[in-house]
């Protein structure tokens, strides 16, 4: 019998949207509630360097930074890792793999 960890494992790595990872980055999935092929589709936004590049290119994706006109001198001193580590990680959460992170949305 295979454990859910297993399963998203098969799952994810039959679907070819990501490289092989070790078990124990399927077991932390899990244990986020990410337990389907579906809900890691859903969830999944990306690998970074770290939390502050994962802020900074979300904020760029959703407009927020072309929409405010802020000139680029003062966006450029805007402390992302904070916006990553006082907003944004509690509606997403980040699995370190190797040197970077894979990103994932909460559920």
């Amino acid at each position: 019998m295979t454990s859910p960890a297993q399963q998203l494992q098969q799952e994810i790595e039959e679907s070819g949207l990501m490289d092989s990872r070790p078990i124990e980055f399927y077991q932390e999935l899990v244990d986020y509630g990410i337990e389907s092929l579906e809900q890691f589709e859903d969830s999944y936004q990306g690998q970074y360097n770290n939390g502050a590049d994962f802020a900074e290119q979300l904020c760029e994706d959703c407009g927020y930074l072309e929409e405010s006109n802020l000139p680029m001198f003062i966006q450029s001193h805007i402390d992302w890792e904070t916006v990553w580590s006082n907003e944004l990680r509690f509606d997403y959460f980040a699995i370190k793999v190797g040197y970077a992170y894979e990103f994932f949305r909460n559920f």
